[in-house]
């Protein structure tokens, strides 16, 4: 049985399935058997996750933001409302399947390069904190690509009032539109005061749950035109339970330290 965990390991891009199949095949194992095993062992079957390696620097940067928040309360964490964009397609993802442990996931050999164009149809924007939730900003045509002046655009209209009225902190990651002279001149005349967030850091953003959840619930839908998508993607949204975005929130601290326990690399979330 261990042979199965070695060739795992040797090449985790395959499916647990694949694997005790053609062990099966070699007449090593029943495949049900070895199926069982390889649950046992606490493998999981998973899409491969899509970022990009940290460099030193960057890890160091990230170790050093999350020690100097180590110590922050679940209420701190619920001052911030957390932003971010995100991509979603009406056809296929391209992502790969591996085999690993669950606490692997953001391992260098399980980190699928992200593309950066193609294959992407509608991109969105949103945010949350503990008591909040923004409305949902979607891309008005295929061809449409939020700028600098369009961002700052979208905070004043959907974000602004939320973080003015809840005393709230904006977090966003550093996008050239999010960093961008134009863009921190215009979130300083809106009075927003912004959180400094280390580079190529999504593991620490609880807005990918969020993301993740309703990508997952579109999956296998036969949509038939942009606008039904554009309109499933905003009723998923708008259903989101604000208890578990609370929920997400929460877990700052675990992430902080999970973080700091990589050493400012990946962590699985």
């Amino acid at each position: 049985m261990d042979n199965c965990c070695c060739q795992i390991r040797q090449e985790p891009i395959h499916t647990i399935s694949c694997v005790a199949y053609f062990n099966s095949k070699a007449k090593l194992f029943s495949r049900v058997k070895q199926l069982r095993y390889l649950i046992t062992t606490n493998f999981t079957n998973i899409w491969g996750t899509v970022g990009q390696s940290l460099t030193t620097i960057q890890k160091a940067i990230k170790l050093v933001w999350c020690q100097q928040r180590k110590d922050w309360s679940e209420e701190d964490w619920g001052k911030i409302l957390f932003t971010d964009e995100s991509m979603f397609r009406e056809t296929g993802s391209g992502r790969r399947w591996f085999i690993r442990y669950p606490h692997e996931k953001y391992k260098e050999e399980f980190i699928i390069q992200r593309k950066q164009n193609g294959g992407l149809t509608v991109m969105v924007w949103g945010g949350f904190s503990f008591e909040t939730k923004t409305d949902l900003y979607v891309t008005e045509v295929d061809t449409e690509r939020i700028d600098s002046v369009m961002y700052s655009r979208i905070i004043r209209q959907y974000a602004q009032e939320e973080l003015i009225d809840f005393d709230l902190t904006l977090q966003q990651d550093n996008a050239p539109i999010h960093t961008s002279a134009y863009t921190l001149r215009e979130l300083a005349l809106m009075g927003i005061s912004v959180m400094e967030w280390p580079p190529h850091s999504p593991d620490l953003n609880p807005i990918e749950h969020l993301w993740a959840n309703i990508k997952y619930k579109l999956r296998g839908l036969k949509i038939t035109d942009r606008q039904s998508f554009i309109d499933i993607v905003r009723g998923e949204w708008r259903a989101y339970p604000q208890d578990t975005l609370k929920n997400y929130i929460k877990s700052m601290p675990q992430r902080v330290q999970a973080c700091i326990d990589a050493e400012g690399g990946w962590f699985g979330k």
